[in-house]
């Protein structure tokens, strides 16, 4: 047996980790319930967005100098 044959019969042999299962109609409906409850919950919690600009940060933006302006971007 050539060595590509037995890696590929090896390969067959084990199964594969990223194969999902199949779920049932009512399974996969109960599942996707969750998932948006829990979404719904964690955009509840109001940790962030309830806060103004102020008390999440505000913009802490970065000003070019006066004089790197001038050298490289000209008077006006």
């Amino acid at each position: 047996m050539r060595q590509g044959q037995s890696q590929n019969m090896r390969q067959r042999a084990q199964p594969a980790a990223h194969v999902q299962l199949r779920l049932s109609e009512p399974q996969r409906r109960r599942q996707q319930s969750e998932q948006r409850s829990a979404w719904r919950d964690h955009r509840a919690s109001g940790s962030f967005t309830n806060r103004n600009w102020n008390q999440r940060g505000g913009y802490r933006g970065y000003r070019i100098p006066d004089r790197y302006y001038r050298d490289n971007y000209g008077e006006n």
